[in-house]
């Protein structure tokens, strides 16, 4: 698919790197790590920091950026 598309790095290893063992640890772990019940942002933003970024916008924009510079295959 690399050859095929022109991409950039046409070794998945070298682009990915170890991210998938990161990965692995979060999702494949039947044994969740221990999280707060409750995660308040008043403190972060009684301190100023206020703005805000829609996830699904800023993953959708990496995806483009990856594509641009050619590490993923256009549309």
């Amino acid at each position: 698919m690399a050859e095929r598309e022109g991409l950039t790095e046409p070794d998945l290893e070298a682009w990915i790197g170890l991210s998938w063992q990161y990965a692995d640890v979060l999702w494949a772990n039947p044994v969740l790590p221990e999280r707060p019940a409750l995660v308040s942002t008043i403190k972060l933003r009684q301190a100023g920091f206020g703005d805000c970024i829609d996830t699904e916008r800023s993953i959708l924009d990496g995806i483009d950026a990856c594509r641009r510079a050619g590490y993923l295959p256009p549309r």
